[in-house]
């Protein structure tokens, strides 16, 4: 058992990772009980750290801000269930606060910092994972995200495994990896919907990596995916009588596609005012009111074609802060001043990772590159169809910081492995 079969330069990775997150852990606990600011309205904190008490209290997913409209709480699908479930689990040992909910944060963030690590080194040696790690672990906006009760943290430690493992088929096909690699992404669509857009995404390099098999490697991780992720679509059957993924795609799509949002303040953003504009059915079902709600903002969209194309590029460019970035200095859940401090951050982070990128062209990793920036597509994609939110490009900011870190390391050592 000794050394446990690894190498020295193994062990002193594994090490010195090891020192880098148990950093990150200290700096997330220490923002998550003194700076993380107290949940404040009806937004998605509130309804996670609500909701999670219901499911540990045997009520089942059920929609908690009902009570204030209704008067009774109705089966929801708003969100996909994972972590309101995960919070649950610790809600059913009797930990039940807010700040005991920001642990599960501290916790998964601490990981996403350890899968950072382990993606650059996949990639360009040690040095590269300890700086791609350490930049990941101060990482001002990755500290706010993970003190907030929002999702965001745990779909990113996801997302980041996800790469990790893809970094790794890509150099070493297996099957059996291709259906670990379908379980995190069925995982991560059970965090944040998005997540169904890795699967065709994530599989093209690991398929063009696998010549001579990539039909039973394609059929490996979306069966795997796709059995993760039923058990959640035939409860939504049961519940709404329909097979739907999300009942929030509606409210998000009417919310992004009104006057205020296309000719306003408010372009490529969203607005409440706009959902309650809209002429819903009176009924239980979120199902039908969400298609409601989607059918209305298709309509509008499709009144004003041209308008709308030019809406998606500002959506775009406001999730990249290159359209109204003062936007990026407040999110649900994040202390301002923090936050403030991470949107800053980001556009130096953005530059050193563009040099990342470069050097693995140069070194003829473009299928390496091309796992790196799905995360970053997937993030785009949602802004544009949606409204561009700082908090959709998370799981961008992790293939950011992988990049950023190659390029640290080979600017002030010596080149890496696969560099070389």
């Amino acid at each position: 058992m000794e050394g446990v079969g690894l190498s020295d330069a193994q062990r002193s990775f594994v090490g010195v990772l090891a020192l880098i997150a148990g950093g990150a852990l200290a700096l997330r606990l220490v923002y998550a009980l003194g700076l993380a600011p107290d949940l404040v309205g009806l937004d998605d904190d509130s309804f996670y750290h609500l909701t999670a008490l219901e499911l540990a209290d045997g009520h089942g997913y059920v929609g908690t801000f009902d009570v204030f409209v209704s008067g009774e709480k109705e089966p929801t699908a708003d969100h996909p269930p994972l972590y309101a479930l995960a919070l649950s689990f610790l809600a059913r040992l009797g930990a039940r606060s807010v700040d005991a909910q920001r642990m599960v944060g501290a916790c998964t963030g601490t990981l996403t910092v350890v899968a950072v690590g382990l993606a650059a080194r996949q990639l360009c040696g040690r040095y590269a994972g300890w700086a791609a790690a350490s930049l990941c672990a101060v990482y001002p906006a990755f500290i706010a995200a993970d003190g907030a009760i929002m999702s965001e943290s745990l779909f990113g430690m996801l997302v980041g495994f996800a790469l990790v493992l893809a970094l790794v088929l890509v150099e070493r096909p297996s099957i059996p990896g291709t259906g670990l690699l379908g379980l995190l992404i069925g995982l991560a669509a059970l965090t944040r919907s998005e997540g169904l857009l890795l699967l065709p995404l994530l599989a093209v390099p690991v398929l063009v990596a696998a010549p001579g098999r990539r039909i039973l490697t394609g059929a490996t991780i979306a069966v795997v995916a796709i059995l993760a992720v039923a058990p959640w679509v035939i409860r939504n059957i049961d519940v709404f009588g329909e097979p739907v993924y999300s009942t929030n795609d509606g409210a998000t799509l009417a919310g992004a596609n009104c006057q205020q949002t296309y000719y306003g303040d408010e372009i490529g953003d969203f607005d409440f005012a706009c959902i309650a504009a809209v002429d819903q059915p009176r009924t239980d079902n979120r199902a039908v009111r969400s298609r409601a709600l989607r059918r209305a903002a298709v309509d509008y969209a499709g009144d004003h074609p041209g308008r709308a194309l030019v809406v998606a590029g500002l959506r775009l460019a406001r999730l990249w802060g290159l359209y109204a970035p003062g936007d990026q200095f407040d999110a649900t859940g994040r202390h301002h001043t923090v936050q403030l401090a991470g949107s800053l951050v980001f556009y130096v982070v953005l530059a050193v990772a563009l040099v990342g990128a470069i050097l693995l062209v140069r070194a003829g990793r473009l299928l390496s590159l091309g796992v790196l920036l799905t995360p970053i597509v997937v993030s785009s994609l949602t802004a544009v169809l949606t409204y561009g939110l700082v908090r959709l490009r998370h799981i961008a900011e992790i293939s950011l910081l992988v990049l950023a870190g190659i390029a640290v390391a080979h600017l002030i050592t010596v080149r890496a492995r696969p560099l070389d």
